[in-house]
């Protein structure tokens, strides 16, 4: 059993991919382009507001300044739905708080929308610490990251298990030298399932998984 799990939060804990191209293809009407289908936006997802918001537009990220703003500012107006945590989320992380595992988020989503998601999803309490994407001046996959948690959590990277759906999730557990396992249902972008502690496809599945190391 590892003593901390770290979780990516979109396209991990919760299926923000409706939410977000809602937001995104308003932007898009408003600029003159056409909607796009929810699937579009699946890739840029883990990369960080500029870069999701410059792709999403077609605009280079580092113009992208005044638009992500405003997509921010529509996130904070969109309600997040109870149903956008993927199935069986709530049960493994209430087990896994009972079992006194150490739970910490690690997202590259700036904190306001964070909190946002985590209240509006009623998950907020499961959580010992977490790291968002404005916290650090650097950003998922870098090794600052996920030894902020580490640190905060008092666990050692050995002992630790990183749970995401994509390569910059991947990099990000394999540059803090720590075990990840592969959420295959979330926003997949190319993850080497060959470099995987595990792979899953539902959450009711990862505590067997666990329960095997």
């Amino acid at each position: 059993m590892f003593n901390a799990i770290i979780y990516d939060l979109d396209g991990t804990l919760v299926d923000s991919a409706p939410v977000v191209a809602a937001v995104l293809n308003k932007l898009r009407r408003k600029i003159g382009l056409p909607s796009l289908p929810q699937k579009s936006f699946y890739r840029w997802i883990s990369m960080g507001g500029l870069e999701l918001v410059g792709n999403a537009l077609n605009i280079p990220p580092n113009r992208s300044d005044a638009y992500l703003s405003e997509f921010r500012e529509l996130y904070l107006d969109e309600m997040v739905p109870m149903n956008s945590l993927y199935p069986g989320v709530h049960d493994v992380l209430r087990l896994l708080k009972n079992s006194h595992v150490k739970l910490g988020i690690c997202t590259n989503k700036p904190r306001k929308l964070v909190e946002k998601v985590l209240k509006d999803t009623g998950i907020t309490q499961y959580f010992d610490h977490v790291v968002a994407g404005d916290d650090l001046p650097t950003k998922k996959p870098h090794i600052d990251n996920v030894n902020a948690i580490l640190k905060a959590l008092g666990v050692a990277p050995g002992s630790a298990l990183f749970v995401g759906d994509s390569t910059v999730d991947q990099r990000s557990a394999e540059n803090a030298g720590i075990a990840f396992a592969f959420f295959s249902s979330g926003y997949d972008d190319g993850v080497n399932q060959g470099r995987t502690a595990f792979n899953f496809d539902e959450h009711s599945d990862l505590i067997m998984q666990i329960n095997k190391r």
